[in-house]
């Protein structure tokens, strides 16, 4: 991440353009959704973060579609495919008790219910919109994890710990 991005957590990704009047498409990662008129910042592999505000927002076909003030035309909108979207923490609503920020967990360590360690989760991914956790294991093989509800246990950030439930056979997998 951009320094200049510190202290923000990542949102969602701009994808395509759609249409000819600047309207995005993006994968948005949070369960808080957007609002017009909320500040968020742009950064691509190119530059950034670049400050925005939302004009305008739809659902369509599982995805939102967004404006930006100043992203008035297709080709201004092309420019920002690829874009990871952030905003500051300070502007996001109070996380419930049994919730945390996803950028928050890259580091704990994941382990099953009977405290066999399986490793450290190292990065978070999001192919086909799923929510998949790139865990590290002691022989630095990666092990891709399904981070559905059903297959988590417990979450402990003050204890860097995360307990799993894995689908059976998931683990098997990996030691073939």
């Amino acid at each position: 991440m951009n320094p200049d991005c510190a202290g923000m957590l990542q949102m969602g990704m701009i994808g395509r353009a759609h249409g000819i009047k600047g309207e995005l498409t993006v994968d948005w990662h949070a369960n808080a959704t957007p609002k017009v008129n909320d500040r968020i910042f742009l950064q691509s592999p190119q530059q950034g973060p670049l400050s925005f505000i939302i004009s305008g927002l739809r659902p369509h076909k599982g995805r939102l579609l967004m404006l930006l003030e100043g992203v008035n035309d297709r080709s201004t909108a092309e420019k920002l495919n690829g874009s990871k979207i952030f905003m500051p923490r300070d502007q996001l609503p109070p996380l419930a008790e049994n919730e945390v920020y996803l950028q928050d967990l890259p580091g704990c360590q994941v382990i099953l219910p009977n405290g066999q360690t399986v490793g450290i989760l190292d990065h978070i991914e999001f192919p086909a919109n799923q929510e998949i956790w790139a865990i590290t294991d002691d022989s630095r093989r990666e092990i891709l994890f399904p981070a559905q509800a059903c297959f988590i246990e417990s979450i402990d950030l003050q204890n860097r710990r995360i307990i799993i439930s894995p689908p059976e056979g998931l683990l098997d997998i990996y030691d073939a």
